[in-house]
C-alpha cells in the first residue's frame, strides 16, 4: 500500500485485494468511532487511560470467546469495539494517561 498524505486528504493505493479488505474494517472502525463520540459529545475513553482501554479489550475478547465457543458465532461489532479499544489505549499511551480519572497512577 502506498500513502499519500496531503494534510487533511489522504490517498490511499492498494496494492492487492487483501489491503484493501483489511482496510475496509478499520473504516468501519472509525466511523463506529465517530457516530458514537458525535452522538455522546465526548472523548470519553480518555477518562480510563491505557490501564482503563487494556481492561474493556480484555473483557470485550472474553465475549467473543464466549460467543464462539457457546453460540459458533461471531458478532462482528464486538470484534470492531476491540479495534477501537486498542486506539485508544494507544492514543492514551502517547499522552502518558496509564489510569485516567479511575486508576489514578
Amino acid at each position: 500500500m502506498r500513502i499519500q498524505d496531503t494534510g487533511l486528504e489522504v490517498k490511499l493505493l492498494f496494492e492487492s485485494e487483501a489491503e484493501r479488505a483489511h482496510f475496509d474494517i478499520l473504516l468501519r472502525a472509525l466511523q463506529v468511532h465517530d457516530e458514537r463520540s458525535s452522538s455522546r459529545g465526548t472523548a470519553g475513553w480518555r477518562r480510563y487511560g491505557y490501564k482503563g482501554a487494556a481492561f474493556f479489550l480484555k473483557d470485550r475478547a472474553n465475549r467473543i470467546w464466549d460467543t464462539v465457543q457457546i453460540h459458533r458465532t461471531l458478532y462482528t461489532d464486538d470484534a470492531i469495539d476491540i479495534i477501537n479499544y486498542a486506539v485508544f489505549a494507544i492514543r492514551s499511551k502517547h499522552e502518558d494517561n496509564y489510569g485516567g480519572e479511575f486508576w489514578p497512577g
